[in-house]
């Protein structure tokens, strides 16, 4: 099941999560599939944004982290493992 599905803000892709705990970017000019981000997380991805700058994905799981992806050379950049003691069910994208 698709969990979250977002533009990035310079109109380049489109970026999917699912609960199968994957990423997918999708290039919106040639309207193929350009990266599938497999395992992202151990549990369902719950949701995830795209960074104001369109450079990274920020995505949270049920199993209770906040990962960062770098959209450009597709590496996991950061992980905040055990984030919070429950499920993350929400992202404000604020930066």
């Amino acid at each position: 099941m698709i969990s979250s599905v977002a533009v990035t803000p310079d109109g380049k892709f489109i970026v999917s999560a699912s609960y199968d705990k994957s990423i997918k970017l999708f290039d919106l000019t040639t309207k193929k599939q350009v990266h599938h981000f497999k395992d992202v997380h151990k549990g369902e991805i719950y949701t995830m944004i795209v960074s104001k700058n369109s450079k990274f994905i920020i995505t949270a799981a049920r199993d209770f982290s906040i990962k960062v992806l770098d959209i450009e050379t597709k590496n996991l950049v950061h992980e905040f493992a055990y984030a919070h003691d429950s499920k993350i069910i929400s992202l404000k994208n604020s930066f």
